[in-house]
């Protein structure tokens, strides 16, 4: 929560990237600090610097390692299978010449991009993938 909610938003407070960088690791490792509640200072520095140091290796290897990224995709698979069976939704472009639906399609594209970051999207993908196999296999 902390590297993937925390660190992004308290980012966002500042424009510049580097200082961006540093707000955002300082507020998340602080927020995993309080989180862990310690009233020894030695304890909640360590938290502190622990919370940093894991902000930071999710910075540098660019988010979720892969296995994880799988296993949450198997656990996110039936949920969005049955959301979908209970409330199904259509998402065929309708348009009138093959350049609008590209056009659609990218535009659709650069939304997911602009909401969602690329391991999160890797986990949808993954998750319809899965989804795609049971259905197939019925």
């Amino acid at each position: 929560m902390f590297r993937s909610a925390v660190l992004p938003a308290a980012a966002s407070w500042v424009r510049a990237v580097r200082p961006a960088l540093v707000v955002g690791l300082v507020v998340a490792g602080l927020a995993f600090a309080v989180m862990h509640g310690s009233t020894d200072p030695w304890l909640f520095g360590y938290y502190t610097l622990f919370g940093v140091c894991t902000g930071l290796m999710a910075i540098i290897s660019r988010g979720v390692d892969d296995s994880m990224r799988q296993a949450l995709a198997e656990q996110l698979a039936p949920f969005i299978d049955g959301a979908s069976a209970d409330h199904p939704v259509t998402l065929e472009l309708k348009a009138s010449a093959p350049r609008q639906v590209r056009a659609a399609k990218a535009a659709v594209g650069h939304a997911l991009e602009a909401l969602y970051n690329r391991a999160q999207i890797d986990v949808l993908r993954r998750a319809q993938m899965i989804i795609a196999a049971g259905r197939d296999a019925r």
